[in-house]
């Protein structure tokens, strides 16, 4: 059983928000691990075990295992002044709309220039990672194949803007804004999509991946 097996079967079809509500721990937390942003610690794992029945043994395995291959991805460095942004991993299927998904993505990792991503992205580029744009949802504003760079650390809403949201086992790119008494609109800046409000219990259905904060696209020209 491999580490997102694992994950699988702590969610057990849940989102990550219920799920944490059910075992009691924090929603950033549980995000991390299926993300992984960060990895289950001991404590994490016995907590693992004892939410899934799985054996210790088998659950240590997975973790251990996504720990090496994290490791040795990291094994190769960007060439000096140079930053390697490595894609947004969330292990759920894609959705409708303009949609992220892990694989296939249009970039896998990519060495840009540290001061030029320091001057647009922002100093923290730890944070930063990459999602590939499906669906026509968000047109003009993204196009299919339009590459994303995602604060991923970013997991609340703070100001209106372009999000990557996961609700369902679906993962979507989409416009919030907060209207009055509490209630998030969930906008596709493609007129043909109708706007969705949420608000109360509609809130914790949905979980915020990161904060879009800026796209590059690719332009035919003949």
């Amino acid at each position: 059983m491999d580490y997102d097996e694992v994950m699988a079967r702590l969610l057990g079809g849940r989102t990550v928000n219920q799920t944490a509500k059910d075992l009691r721990m924090a929603q950033q937390t549980l995000q991390a691990w299926v993300s992984k942003t960060n990895l289950p610690t001991p404590a994490g794992v016995h907590r693992i075990v004892h939410a899934t029945g799985l054996d210790a043994a088998t659950v240590n395995l997975a973790v251990s295992a996504e720990r090496r291959r994290r490791k040795q991805s990291s094994v190769t460095q960007p060439p000096a002044g140079y930053v390697s942004l490595a894609p947004l991993d969330v292990p759920v299927r894609a959705g409708a709309g303009a949609a992220a998904h892990p694989a296939p993505a249009v970039l896998r990792h990519v060495d840009v220039l540290e001061s030029w991503a320091t001057a647009l992205l922002g100093s923290d580029l730890s944070r930063v990672r990459l999602v590939t744009v499906r669906g026509d949802s968000m047109q003009p504003t993204l196009s299919a194949g339009d590459v994303l760079f995602v604060d991923a650390g970013q997991r609340a809403y703070s100001t209106d803007g372009l999000y990557v949201l996961s609700r369902g086992g679906n993962v979507f790119v989409k416009r919030l804004q907060m209207r009055s008494r509490g209630v998030l609109a969930v906008i596709s800046d493609n007129a043909v999509y109708p706007v969705e409000l949420l608000a109360d219990r509609d809130l914790d259905d949905v979980v915020i991946c990161g904060r879009v904060l800026a796209s590059w696209s690719l332009r035919q020209l003949s």
